[in-house]
């Protein structure tokens, strides 16, 4: 992202920006997700080293909760880049002192995992919580809860019969 300042009368038109690039990620993700996946993940990085030079905070929120949603999204289509779609949406979380990360624990939470990934993303998020700022831990420490309880509570769903 190439951004010097946006000040209040830019909004609009950065948003615009915003919105193409999310339509332009979902247009290659609906070909070949997992070369959509490398530019979504480019944008997750960007973001926090831009964030002090936006004034749009609510907006920029919004933007990165659809390129959560998108690349999560993608990396269902592509399953071997899932772990690392979370891992680089998780140290966005952290990176984020502005709060537009805010809803990737619940993002994260709400991906049907196998047992081994869900087993690997405790971990991850064990990991990552000392790092996590005081506003950070309740959203890690919530996502930790639902992952150990597993997507269908305490017990694992019944198989067929």
């Amino acid at each position: 992202l190439e951004i010097d300042f946006v000040d209040e009368r830019q909004v609009a038109a950065f948003c615009a920006r915003l919105d193409g690039v999310l339509g332009s990620i979902a247009s290659l993700g609906a070909t070949d997700p997992s070369a959509a996946l490398p530019v979504s993940w480019h944008f997750i990085e960007a973001i926090p080293l831009v964030l002090d030079s936006v004034q749009c905070e609510d907006e920029l929120g919004i933007f990165c909760d659809d390129l959560g949603k998108a690349a999560i999204s993608l990396a269902a289509k592509s399953p071997p880049l899932l772990r690392e779609t979370l891992t680089r949406l998780l140290d966005a979380y952290l990176k984020d002192g502005h709060g537009v990360f805010n809803d990737v624990p619940r993002l994260v939470s709400a991906v049907r995992l196998a047992n081994d990934d869900r087993v690997w993303l405790i971990g991850v998020v064990i990991a990552l919580r000392p790092a996590a700022k005081h506003w950070q831990t309740s959203g890690l420490d919530e996502l930790l809860g639902r992952l150990r309880k597993g997507r269908y509570g305490s017990r694992p769903p019944r198989p067929a019969r």
